[in-house]
């Protein structure tokens, strides 16, 4: 049936999807789109006031389209295998046709090629400069192609071997050891991941360090970002002059008196402790009391920059003896619990030793999120199929198998 009106709980994140949204009422010749927005907090109020400026002013989000993505290579090596063997340099030719591979590095493309070989899904004529499939390719291309990653249920445990419950492989690549976490209404410490088992122990009392849905979040689109620094910046600066920010409100933005009213004694009471706000220059980084020592990071940039920005801290840290305790993310920050103070003043001098990109990658192959990645790739590329014929691998066995690709490649 006809929509009259989209109500929307929470902002959707992105303007692309709220124009979606909200372009499914009054669809039809001659209909005008109408919704309303419910805030779920004065965070997602500011949100929601940014997006609505972005659509006016006709802000969009740009889209960006994966280039080079080798595990898709991959697949699409074995597919071509089946048909026929292959000149490589022909092959090569043909990948970068595709739009997406039009820059793809020779020699990338002959590391794949080197690693299906490694994992016997085709074979190589070196000499003659030919490729082909080996033995179950074609068995194996038809029954796992496609690029959507498996999400395997992890089974939790405490120390006497009791089941308490499953959680998804999406929530899990955020754990740490000592994450807290809520199942089944009590809270849980985290003592080890070991396959597709997560030890815990009872954590009565302490307040869950990880939210319940912050595996499946996705995050804030750049662009939207982008209107909430802006809105930021130009309410800051009015509040600075002492002049009224509901002038902007009311007048500039439209916004009806009683939620002018809300977003203004939200940044009223953020002005009570500092005039400073996120920037496109400016980041704010404060310690906050606590028994360990805490800071809090604000960007206001989105969740995936936060999480970069969030895990290239934790490695410094790491690379100094700082036991990192907690760390979490949202929209517009982090928070992350050391075992040690470390000078707030000093942060700037570590991204001018130019050594960010090797601290990150050094950290988060350690981590949690980097295996769940790599299965997803494994299975991807068919180095470690999900199915083989009419059967299943199971979870265990899958995981496994992508340890040890990991593993024996990690060493080459």
């Amino acid at each position: 049936g006809s929509v009259d009106l989209v109500i929307r709980v929470g902002s959707p994140g992105s303007i692309a999807t709220a124009l979606q949204r909200i372009g499914r009422a009054g669809h039809q010749v001659g209909g005008i789109p109408r919704a309303r927005f419910l805030p779920i907090s004065p965070h997602d109020l500011l949100e929601i006031v940014a997006l609505q400026t972005g659509i006016l002013r006709g802000s969009m989000d740009i889209l960006k389209f994966p280039e080079n993505c080798l595990d898709v290579l991959a697949q699409f090596l074995i597919g071509l295998s089946i048909i026929k063997e292959w000149d490589i340099d022909e092959a090569y030719v043909l990948a970068t046709a595709s739009w997406p591979y039009r820059n793809l590095p020779y020699d990338d493309y002959i590391e794949v090629l080197d690693l299906l070989e490694d994992e016997r899904r085709i074979w190589i004529e070196w000499e003659d400069n030919k490729f082909g499939k080996r033995g179950f390719a074609q068995m194996i291309y038809y029954t796992n192609i496609g690029t959507i990653a498996p999400n395997n249920n992890y089974l939790v445990f405490t120390s006497d071997g009791t089941m308490v419950g499953q959680l998804s492989s999406s929530f899990v690549s955020s754990l740490r050891n000592g994450d807290v976490f809520l199942l089944g209404g009590s809270t849980y410490r985290v003592s080890s991941i070991r396959g597709t088992r997560v030890n815990v122990t009872p954590a009565t009392g302490f307040r869950p360090t990880i939210p319940s849905w912050t595996g499946e979040a996705n995050s804030r689109t750049h662009e939207l970002s982008q209107e909430v620094l802006e809105l930021l910046e130009e309410v800051a600066t009015y509040t600075r002059l002492e002049k009224d920010p509901m002038t902007i409100f009311t007048g500039v933005l439209g916004l009806n008196r009683p939620v002018a009213h809300a977003v203004s004694g939200f940044f009223q009471e953020h002005v009570a402790t500092t005039f400073q706000v996120p920037s496109n220059d400016l980041i704010l980084v404060e310690q906050v009391e606590a028994p360990l020592p805490t800071y809090i990071v604000t960007t206001c940039r989105g969740r995936a920059f936060n999480l970069a920005l969030g895990h290239l801290f934790a490695g410094i840290a790491t690379n100094d003896n700082i036991i990192v305790h907690e760390l979490s993310f949202d929209e517009n920050g982090f928070m992350i619990k050391l075992s040690h103070e470390v000078e707030i003043a000093l942060i700037p001098e570590i991204f001018k030793q130019g050594n960010s990109k090797d601290v990150l990658q050094k950290h988060m192959m350690e981590s949690q999120l980097f295996a769940k990645r790599f299965r997803e790739i494994s299975s991807r590329s068919m180095l470690n199929p999900r199915r083989i014929g009419a059967e299943e691998v199971s979870p265990k066995q899958f995981q496994q198998r992508a340890e040890q690709i990991m593993q024996k490649h990690r060493q080459m």
